[in-house]
């Protein structure tokens, strides 16, 4: 489907069980088979540049042939429809995976080993992640856009748009914080002193999964 959605037509599948769905495709390869194969048969081609060249004389003429079912040429209804079609998008389509994520409590996801930011509302959700060899697209389960970040391909393992934490105030009563704090305090006085510095800065949730995986080891 992000094929389709990128070049901007609709995929229409061919019922179960009814050939005739998709016989006008199929059919035209049965018709090239046996023309041009009987006209071919007896004759000897010494390379493929003379072969493609009897081809394409065939297909000019089987362009301009009459059908009978449409009561026009191939070559007129090619020309009907072409002021139909759109103009090709200024981008190649590139492929892309599709993955669940769920927002950790210092705002980020982890993809592929790395992390990358997500605004603080979605703390606790899961999420929708679009992958492609330069971008990770984060959106919402109705699929709305909530962050775009550069791959991370290198050593560094964050990507963090700060924008995406809460303020100050928000971010210190969160339940997470409280806790690392209180298991800080148990381990010890230095260790208490240096989460709460750790914590205590304009973004105390920059630091949160540090302190957790240190708590946690």
């Amino acid at each position: 489907m992000d094929f389709a959605n990128h070049w901007g037509f609709a995929v229409v599948p061919a019922r179960p069980f009814r050939p005739r769905d998709k016989g006008a495709n199929e059919s035209a390869i049965g018709v090239v088979q046996r023309q041009f194969f009987q006209e071919v048969r007896e004759r000897k081609f010494y390379s493929l540049s003379e072969l493609n060249i009897a081809f394409r004389e065939y297909l000019e003429r089987l362009n301009g042939t009459l059908m009978k079912d449409w009561g026009v040429s191939r070559r007129e209804r090619f020309d009907g429809e072409r002021s139909l079609l759109k103009p090709c998008p200024s981008e190649n389509w590139e492929q892309s995976e599709w993955r669940k994520a769920k927002v950790h409590p210092d705002c980020h996801i982890q993809v592929l080993k790395k992390s990358y930011s997500v605004p603080f509302q979605f703390v606790g959700r899961e999420v929708r992640v679009r992958i492609t060899a330069r971008l990770i697209e984060i959106f919402d389960e109705d699929l709305n856009p909530l962050a775009s970040h550069s791959r991370l391909l290198g050593k560094e393992a964050h990507s963090t748009n700060l924008s995406h934490y809460p303020a100050e105030k928000l971010a210190l009563t969160q339940f997470s914080i409280q806790s690392a704090l209180r298991q800080a305090e148990a381990i010890g006085e230095e260790t208490l002193k240096l989460v709460t510095e750790l914590l205590g800065g304009a973004f105390p949730l920059k630091h949160l999964r540090r302190v957790q995986e240190s708590a946690a080891s």
